[in-house]
């Protein structure tokens, strides 16, 4: 395919000749600033932010307790441990006598991997590095 399109790979890290970089590493500034308007990568600042569940989930939720309004689109979200005791008044609280199902996800692990459901507090580590939230049922997907 690449041969079909006139494209060539270039696999010298230290040079800029070439119109698309495709990186599995984070980018450094240093490659953004030298970069030419042309030329274009598959990764961007801060993309790690974004990636990371725990850290967009933070970031989530700091912004919906300053505009609830405009960021209610997701569920409740709490980062193990830190806000193990939050999640445990809110499970305790707000699910008595009903069956809410809640997702937990490992925060830097991929592909699925260690994903589960739970109706039980107890099947949840509070010393656990993860990111809990609200399991919708049925969700909008794009």
């Amino acid at each position: 395919m690449a041969k079909q399109l006139g494209w060539r790979k270039q696999k010298a890290a230290d040079t800029f000749e070439w119109d698309l970089c495709w990186t599995d590493n984070a980018v450094q500034p240093e490659t953004l600033v030298r970069m030419e308007l042309y030329q274009k990568i598959n990764h961007f600042p801060a993309m790690y932010h974004l990636a990371r569940k725990n850290l967009l989930g933070r970031a989530l939720m700091r912004m919906r307790k300053q505009f609830p309004e405009d960021y209610d689109f997701f569920p409740l979200t709490w980062m193990l441990p830190t806000e193990y005791h939050e999640f445990k008044a809110y499970f305790q609280g707000k699910t008595k006598g009903k069956a809410r199902t809640f997702i937990v996800k490992p925060e830097s692990l991929s592909q699925g991997k260690g994903i589960f459901l739970t109706r039980r507090l107890e099947d949840i580590n509070p010393t656990a590095h993860c990111v809990v939230q609200r399991y919708i049922h049925k969700p909008y997907l794009i």
